[in-house]
């Protein structure tokens, strides 16, 4: 079988395996076009038998090859950015927010005598 049989034949089957598991039409095309490619390189050296099953595992190597290169580290700001209203702040004054939000946040960890003395001197002006 020619790869433009396998092609039309199994276009449709390895699509929807890839989009099921990347859930992205463009990258699942992509992947369908990278995993036909590798197919035709490897054409000769490909089974007499389930064929399908042979294009479905270069497509999920594709696939696993793709995710590999692409690893991108998430990173999650953290919760209190969203808790703060910041609809019209300069910002310096965005800054200065965040800035007491992190100080009460330590304050708290601290005992209550300390946070007291530290509320009490630097907060509140007493001596």
């Amino acid at each position: 079988m020619e790869i433009q049989q396998l092609y039309k034949r199994y276009i449709n089957d390895v699509y929807r395996y890839l989009l099921s598991l990347c859930k992205d039409e463009s990258l699942a095309e992509d992947l369908t076009q990278d995993t036909f490619m590798k197919a035709y390189t490897a054409l000769e050296n490909r089974p007499t038998k389930a064929i399908k099953s042979w294009l479905i595992k270069i497509a999920y190597h594709a696939f696993i090859d793709y995710t590999r290169r692409n690893k991108r580290v998430s990173y999650e700001e953290p919760a209190y950015f969203s808790n703060i209203p910041h609809d019209n702040l300069t910002e310096r004054e965005f800054e200065r927010l965040v800035l007491k939000q992190d100080i009460y946040q330590k304050l708290d960890q601290l005992k209550l005598l300390q946070r007291k003395a530290i509320i009490l001197c630097d907060l509140q002006g007493y001596s």
